[in-house]
């Protein structure tokens, strides 16, 4: 991932990820990377993730370019997690709200607990995580 910033939390379990730009065709393939990613620093369990689109100032791909990266990465995600993983999507803006609306409805995975929220505090209530884990 060549931008923004990634994080992992042992103590937590929690991989982060804050993209930065135009979310487009490449920034999608990163993201499904970034989900599929079962890094766990040797532990059993695979992290939940945190995704934060604030960074996110622009909007460059189609439905049916999103459609087609869901549709191709859907089994290399679900063969990579093994178990059902929180997911969780920090949005501050309707726009990619919308986008990530749209992955939810495409993507349907039962391995992927894949939610919305536009704070903060409720996400890593979810995630059930010390918000202070991520230093920013």
């Amino acid at each position: 991932m060549d931008q923004g910033w990634s994080f992992f939390s042992a103590s937590e379990r929690l991989l982060s990820w804050r993209p930065i730009g135009t979310l487009d065709q490449h920034k999608i393939v990163e993201l499904f990377e970034f989900l599929a990613d079962t890094e766990s620093n040797g532990g059993p369990r695979i992290p939940d993730k945190y995704v934060d689109l604030t960074d996110i100032d622009g909007i460059a791909i189609t439905f049916e370019a999103l459609r087609r990266s869901v549709d191709r990465q859907r089994m290399a995600v679900e063969t990579a997690l093994r178990r059902p993983v929180k997911t969780a999507f920090y949005v501050d803006n309707p726009v990619t709200s919308g986008v990530v609306r749209l992955l939810q409805a495409l993507l349907e995975s039962p391995l992927i607990d894949l939610r919305l929220f536009t704070s903060k505090t409720e996400a890593f209530a979810w995630l059930e995580v010390d918000p202070e884990v991520l230093v920013e």
